[in-house]
């Protein structure tokens, strides 16, 4: 009869209470190794944390614990687990879900019955499964295989690479496209163009235009002497020379600009020095070496003229305009046949110089070749029509073969080139008492 009311009260508690604690229940609470499911064999260990998932879903239900396993489900909930997985429905194959495996795969903490299903999230636990069922669509997929900051990373790279397409893009639309605004840079390389075209008017307004954007542009300021040289405005280009050399002390071809401008307004002294400067930061300068040598030239100082040029012409073997500069040195020491010999070489180096023809007939005149020094000249002249040095030496040259109008007409040429040019005017002079002599003579 009692064992009919306890059985009464089992089957209460089931229906109304299907997850109520038993010893709250029932007064008696049987050992957990003789309780058993109905209709299910007997059940192996529950396996240890190291068990596999395809373990758990192979283990038996009902198989009975040994000592050192998981906790035991109490009666009660065994009986929760009847209602909710009916014997008759579960296969021996059936993956089980955490709560019917007793214990998390991952943590090996025991679970109850009463904890909720709960989808696994974890990476680890994801691939396993896949493994498990074989299912390699389920490996190989984005979201299970890989960690969701590596996820992170692959996007914010393919975001990147995007954006460096994208500068990349834009970049060669930038080059393609106008600036609407130019630069500092753009105006100085305009100024260079026009320069070169001798439009020299607009090649300053150029410098000027960049020099207001960068004021402190050295290589500007040495553009803009240049230009103001070539306009013969030597006040100027002196200025603009001098504040390049502001901005870099050492800048060889504004110190060569500045001794230029010097040399052409007669301070032969500032010419020296700012030539000398040039050597000094650079002692390979050709140009530095060459214009010096002329300095020396212009103040008679012919042998350290001739050291100057022939460094230059160490410098470089075939510079034409060392040779004649050389040239011009000898002619001063009226050594006639070295001047020539190095004329000679010039025009070897550079057949239109015009200058070295001209020299090479000065070294003739010296020499009294005056047939010779005719064809000179003429040929300077052919090549140089306003080389106003040449047709004093035709001039001269002439007059001596007594060719009197031929030598009046070719200085007077030269006068309507420069009609300042005393030296030509003088020679005219002597030429036209020497024409009325002999016409005197003559009569």
């Amino acid at each position: 009869m009692v064992g009919l009311i306890r059985k009464f009260i089992q089957w209460v508690n089931r229906l109304f209470h299907p997850q109520a604690s038993p010893k709250l229940l029932s007064p008696s609470y049987p050992p957990a190794t003789q309780t058993k499911v109905p209709n299910q064999v007997s059940r192996p260990a529950v396996p240890n944390r190291s068990t596999t998932h395809s373990d758990i879903a192979k283990t038996p239900l009902n198989a009975p614990v040994t000592s050192g396993s998981a906790p035991v489900l109490e009666p009660a909930s065994l009986a929760s687990t009847e209602s909710l997985y009916k014997p008759e429905t579960l296969a021996v194959e059936t993956v089980l879900t955490p709560e019917m495996a007793e214990v998390n795969p991952t943590s090996g903490q025991p679970l109850t019955v009463s904890q909720p299903e709960v989808e696994p999230t974890d990476k680890l636990e994801l691939v396993a499964a896949a493994e498990v069922e074989g299912n390699p669509e389920l490996v190989g997929a984005p979201e299970l295989a890989g960690d969701p900051g590596d996820n992170d990373e692959e996007e914010a790279e393919a975001v990147e690479d995007l954006a460096v397409e994208d500068l990349n893009d834009s970049a060669d639309e930038d080059e393609d496209e106008p600036t609407l605004v130019p630069t500092a840079k753009h105006h100085y390389e305009a100024g260079l163009a026009l320069l070169e075209k001798e439009k020299l008017d607009e090649a300053i307004e150029q410098f000027h235009q960049s020099l207001e954007q960068n004021p402190k542009s050295p290589t500007t300021h040495e553009a803009l002497g240049q230009a103001y040289f070539k306009k013969n405005q030597f006040d100027q280009a002196i200025a603009a020379f001098q504040q390049a050399l502001q901005y870099n002390s050492r800048f060889v071809k504004a110190h060569i600009g500045l001794g230029r401008a010097y040399q052409q307004t007669k301070q032969l002294d500032l010419a020296q020095s700012a030539f000398q400067q040039a050597v000094a930061f650079n002692s390979k300068s050709l140009q530095a070496y060459e214009a010096l040598g002329r300095i020396y030239l212009q103040k008679q100082q012919s042998a350290e003229a001739i050291d100057m040029f022939q460094k230059a012409i160490e410098l470089r073997p075939r510079f034409a305009p060392g040779y004649e500069g050389l040239g011009r040195a000898y002619l001063q020491l009226k050594q006639a046949d070295q001047a020539g010999a190095a004329f000679q070489k010039a025009i070897n180096f550079h057949a239109k110089l015009s200058p070295a023809h001209e020299g090479l007939g000065q070294a003739y005149l010296q020499q009294g070749q005056w047939d010779e020094a005719i064809a000179t000249f003429r040929r300077a002249i052919d090549l140089r029509p306003k080389l106003i040095a040449a047709y004093e030496g035709l001039g001269w040259a002439l007059m001596q073969q007594q060719q009197i109008d031929e030598a009046i007409a070719c200085l007077e040429k030269a006068l309507a080139i420069n009609p300042n040019h005393r030296p030509v005017r003088n020679l005219l002079d002597k030429v036209k008492k020497q024409s009325n002599s002999a016409n005197e003579t003559v009569v």
